[in-house]
């Protein structure tokens, strides 16, 4: 007994910082799984950004200042894009001597072209960071292109952690006891799915294109004999005004038996079983986590091309109403086509290896 518990005390330590379900979104979603995937070789220790900000200070530090006391190693693992916060994160790794890793998950330029202050502190963040993983080739362009030299120290590493089958299960037995969803999917011949984490606008858009996903519906109803049906994944309702309009176009079109919103924090893996598209009509974008997520479950994926998107994605140009509907449609009818498509697309993912490799190599560096 006594050497198991030696053992265990031995384990190097990882403090992973960023959101943490509830709510249900890419990051949280990220965390929570790869924390799962590797909690046999670390320790894990999670700091949610999401709750009170005086409770994130006071664990990290007392994770930090308990750190000198014992034998683990620790390495701090951020997951958050507040570059003041971070900077401070920073500053507390290295009075305590412990590594730093930041991942960026998405990255706006041009919020960041307003600010001087921002540019520095984002310099800080990299010149600072022992490993900068970018979850896309364009985040990782982007950093070496404007704020770095050490082009070494940049990895791209997609977000996407395969969920496992017991999570999926437990998803499942939610959805029918809160959801109900089954009536709604057995009443259409053809289930197309969005998601969005909450009511956001970029460039005064709607970002999720949750606009875009009612007007699809309705010209398809309109043009084709389909009989569709949307399921909206919206967690979040921060913009009640914005709903209410959403809801009343709806209403205006007459599709409010087509339409279905779900404001629940539920994953969205078990859902992506049941639906025949998925769609991501975004119009901006990191390395998405549910379009990966999709692509995964074999079910045809229109997404927006404002990034590079993984192979197998059907892309269409973003904002362009016509194009989305024109590429709904030809997945539509070339669905079995597009199934054995992604059956035969290569997935080469081990990512439990690849952040276990990374993380034994950066408590090794000196």
């Amino acid at each position: 007994m006594n050497g198991e518990k030696e053992t265990i005390m031995k384990k190097d330590s990882i403090i992973m910082i960023g959101p943490l379900p509830p709510p249900i979104g890419g990051v949280s979603v990220h965390i929570s799984r790869l924390k799962s995937s590797i909690t046999e070789e670390f320790n894990i220790y999670t700091i949610d950004t999401s709750s009170n900000r005086f409770i994130q200070f006071l664990k990290l530090f007392s994770l930090m200042f308990f750190s000198m006391f014992n034998s683990s190693r620790y390495i701090v693992h951020n997951h958050t894009s507040n570059l003041k916060t971070n900077y401070l994160i920073i500053f507390l790794c290295r009075i305590f001597n412990v590594k730093y890793i930041q991942t960026f998950h998405s990255f706006r330029i041009a919020n960041l072209n307003k600010s001087y202050v921002k540019k520095e502190l984002l310099r800080y963040v990299l010149r600072n960071s022992e490993q900068i993983i970018a979850v896309s080739e364009e985040i990782k362009n982007y950093l070496i292109k404007y704020y770095m030299k050490n082009t070494r120290r940049v990895i791209v590493q997609p977000a996407f952690i395969p969920y496992y089958q017991n999570e999926t299960t437990r998803a499942i037995k939610k959805y029918k006891s809160e959801l109900q969803l089954d009536d709604f999917i057995s009443s259409h011949n053809i289930i197309i799915c969005a998601n969005a984490s909450r009511l956001a606008f970029h460039e005064k858009e709607d970002l999720y294109g949750i606009d875009m996903c009612i007007e699809l519906v309705n010209t398809l109803i309109q043009k084709k004999p389909y009989d569709v049906g949307c399921i909206i994944m919206l967690p979040q309702i921060d913009n009640r005004e914005y709903y209410v309009n959403l809801k009343t176009l709806v209403t205006q079109y007459g599709i409010s038996n087509r339409i279905l919103f779900v404001n629940k924090n539920i994953e969205l893996v078990p859902l992506l079983n049941k639906v025949d598209i998925f769609v991501r009509p975004t119009n901006t974008d990191g390395d998405a986590l549910s379009v990966r997520e999709s692509l995964h479950s074999l079910t045809p994926t229109i997404a927006s091309d404002v990034v590079k998107r993984p192979d197998g994605t059907i892309t269409f140009k973003s904002r362009d109403t016509f194009d989305f509907y024109k590429k709904v449609v030809w997945t539509i009818e070339n669905y079995e086509q597009e199934v054995m498509k992604l059956k035969s697309t290569p997935n080469s993912l081990n990512t439990k290896e690849k952040y276990t490799s990374l993380y034994r190599k950066i408590l090794m560096s000196k």
